[in-house]
């Protein structure tokens, strides 16, 4: 059973040693996120807004990969609700939960929802390409040997013209990249985690999360054909807006 306090949910991870985006966390992950990643809805509604000229004209296909529990598609909802329900946006979310899967059914019941992992070399959801992508903060939880063909499959289902919207917790350096993390730490206690939460999402996060530098991220999408704009950024959390041309 969950505990509260007050009006909000108190977790700690299930596996001590790696954190997992099991039932629970899936549960209470719109206000974990909320609280722990900082800009994260901010960053949502701007990549929706800076896409307008795209997503309000003919047949638009967006696929969020990493999809969590859909607040990309949320956002873009509340200001496409009419070409959503009209089949002129077709939303595909993929993510390798299955809680949140389930969740993402329930709640976006127009969209095709895939059960993937992509580390797996065949994805049944690349019919085609979109012309928006989304992957936000998902590189970080795929093992390093993994993740570098992983993002690039990603790129591939952009279409050319189309755009990439992603997260990325970039890995940080040194006594400033020290400094950094703890104010991080500070940003999630003035948001109500207690410092038993932080240090036991630290401790399973050690066995589950593999950042990478934002130079590698970056030279890679590039060398993709795509030209990126960074739109937020807060110690190692940043977001970009990309188009592949």
């Amino acid at each position: 059973m969950l505990a509260t306090e007050g009006d909000r949910p108190v977790h700690m991870p299930a596996n001590p040693c790696v954190f997992e985006f099991d039932a629970e966390v899936s549960r209470i992950f719109p206000d974990m996120a909320k609280r722990a990643i900082p800009m994260y809805h901010e960053a949502h509604r701007a990549h929706v807004a800076m896409l307008h000229n795209l997503l309000s004209n003919g047949h638009r296909y967006v696929l969020d990969v990493g999809a969590s529990r859909g607040a990309f598609f949320m956002h873009l909802k509340e200001k496409y609700k009419d070409r959503v329900d009209e089949g002129k946006i077709h939303l595909t979310a993929v993510d390798f939960s299955s809680p949140m899967c389930a969740y993402l059914m329930d709640d976006f019941p127009e969209a095709k929802v895939y059960h993937d992992d992509l580390i797996n070399p065949v994805h049944h959801w690349v019919t085609r390409q979109y012309d928006v992508v989304v992957m936000n903060y998902v590189l970080q939880f795929i093992p390093p040997e993994y993740q570098l063909d992983a993002l690039h499959r990603v790129l591939d289902c952009v279409q050319p013209g189309g755009f990439l919207a992603f997260g990325h917790k970039e890995l940080l350096y040194g006594v400033p990249g020290a400094l950094a993390q703890e104010e991080y730490i500070q940003f999630r206690l003035r948001n109500g985690y207690s410092q038993d939460e932080i240090t036991a999402k630290t401790t399973a996060l050690k066995g589950s999360m593999f950042q990478l530098s934002n130079s590698t991220v970056l030279r890679h999408v590039r060398d993709a054909g795509f030209e990126v704009q960074e739109t937020t950024r807060w110690m190692a959390f940043n977001t970009f807006l990309a188009q592949k041309v």
